[in-house]
């Protein structure tokens, strides 16, 4: 009897010990529009919880926020009007510009410099809607496209093209190197000079050798209707208006950080 009284007392204090020691998962955020947004706590991630914000009736749906990195701090702002429709990358010769009205238009174009007063006329350079550019320099960079074809995610495609440019007879090239199922926003990280793409079924990386490969297969980031990215360490975050997701590359670990309206954004 006293055997098994020790054992249970024993297996009390095991569970106890662990239960003390189970450590709460939260991340460090800073934002220029909400003071009270300061640190997130990972919780079990709840579709229906989450889908909820974005039914007609939540008081919250214009709260719309984003991601961005500055140094290894993850900062929290609004979403501006009108941002993310219209992107452009300045190059040797000229411009590009890349248009994003969903399923109403988008296109990427290339204009000369001085084009009004000389005349030009601008050159097309694919017919998708542009999701944005990574310079690395004036003649060098990168273009996530998204071809929208209807509203169903299994019929949209995503495009990663690499522009390169001819100094001598200033001429530039953009060619395809990877192709995607829908993508919803995208990073890049110059360490290892490879681009890391978050679509509606996985996280894609293309590194320098144009080699894609996917490191995540997940739909979280769909559910979340991520709009921005960015990676910080072996973490990739993706920002949405309902909270961030984060993948740990080291444990395959996914974790998610909702936003506390209430209290965060008073």
């Amino acid at each position: 009897m006293r055997r098994i009284t020790g054992l249970i007392i024993s297996l009390i204090i095991i569970i106890c010990f662990t239960g003390c020691n189970r450590r709460t998962e939260m991340i460090e955020v800073s934002s220029p529009d909400f003071p009270n947004l300061r640190r997130l706590t990972a919780c079990e991630f709840d579709c229906d919880k989450n889908r909820k914000y974005y039914s007609w009736d939540s008081p919250y749906e214009l709260l719309s926020c984003c991601i961005e990195k500055k140094g290894t701090s993850i900062i929290v702002r609004t979403i501006r009007e009108n941002e993310g429709k219209t992107h452009i990358f300045n190059a040797d010769y000229g411009y590009f510009v890349g248009v994003n009205i969903g399923e109403f238009d988008g296109w990427v174009r290339f204009y000369p410099y001085n084009s009004i007063c000389f005349d030009l006329e601008s050159t097309p350079v694919v017919n998708e809607n542009c999701l944005g550019f990574i310079k690395i320099s004036n003649r060098k960079g990168y273009l996530v496209t998204e071809d929208f074809r209807s509203m169903s995610k299994s019929e949209c495609i995503g495009h990663l093209l690499e522009l390169s440019g001819d100094y001598e007879s200033g001429t530039f090239k953009w060619e395809t190197i990877a192709e995607t199922d829908c993508p919803l926003a995208f990073t890049y990280d110059e360490e290892t000079e490879s681009v890391y793409i978050s679509t509606c079924t996985s996280i894609i990386m293309i590194d320098k050798n144009n080699t894609v490969k996917i490191i995540k297969e997940t739909e979280i980031p769909y559910e979340i209707l991520t709009n921005s990215m960015i990676k910080i360490g072996n973490s990739l975050f993706c920002g949405s208006c309902t909270g961030i997701y984060e993948y740990r590359a080291d444990s395959d670990e996914e974790l998610w950080y909702p936003f506390d309206f209430e209290k965060d954004f008073r």
